[in-house]
């Protein structure tokens, strides 16, 4: 398990990771990021940890680590904070919202290759995303999040890979923001899960919402 960034009990945005063979500890300094970074997104592919966006001065960038080095690019636009990322491919993921491109999607390819997707239905940042695939195909699931208005979402959509089509997947029964979506996978069988997050009263919340695919 690694760590990284985030705002230490000072309120102060961190650059340390830490690391761990199990959640139960112990924790130990495993590296340091080169910028400060909280509110990030975070995605393994190709062989390689990610880092993207997150509060001020590394809210345009990704930072990607090799062995126990950081190394600093430039995204193709400013992201900020709550954006979501999904590995696509063994090579290749997908960023998604943010604060800043709250409409917008990317996808990644290794050699820091970037070709803009079509927008999110709904602009969102602080959401949950995933991928699972259905009859061979990947796609995108995003759900939740808070709209540039600051209001907390219960819309969700899925992205096909293929056909760069968005559909509107209906409501979760709670809007929530900052909720962790998962692809559960049980040999042939995927349940997309929504856990936790805040409502729009700023109530943590508890429930798990399961999308009938």
């Amino acid at each position: 398990v690694l760590v990284c960034g985030g705002v230490s009990s000072s309120i102060s945005t961190e650059q340390s990771c830490i690391s761990s063979r199990s959640p139960s500890g112990p924790w130990l300094p495993h590296s340091t990021t080169k910028a400060y970074r909280s509110g990030h997104s975070s995605v393994f592919a190709a062989g390689r940890l990610h880092l993207l966006g997150g509060w001020g001065e590394s809210k345009a960038t990704m930072e990607t680590l090799e062995g126990d080095t950081w190394t600093l690019h430039d995204l193709p636009y400013t992201v900020d904070y709550g954006s979501c990322s999904v590995q696509t491919a063994p090579n290749q993921f997908v960023l998604t919202g943010g604060l800043d491109s709250s409409k917008k999607m990317s996808k990644w390819s290794e050699g820091n290759v970037w070709d803009s997707l079509p927008d999110l239905t709904v602009g969102k940042y602080d959401h949950g995303c995933t991928s699972v695939t259905m009859g061979g195909v990947v796609h995108v699931v995003v759900a939740g999040g808070t709209d540039s208005s600051g209001n907390d979402l219960s819309s969700s959509a899925i992205y096909n890979m293929d056909t760069g089509r968005w559909t509107d997947m209906g409501n979760m029964r709670v809007a929530r923001s900052s909720g962790v979506m998962i692809n559960l996978r049980y040999g042939d069988i995927q349940r997309i899960i929504m856990m936790g997050g805040v409502d729009s009263d700023d109530n943590e919340l508890t429930t798990v919402e399961d999308l009938d695919l």
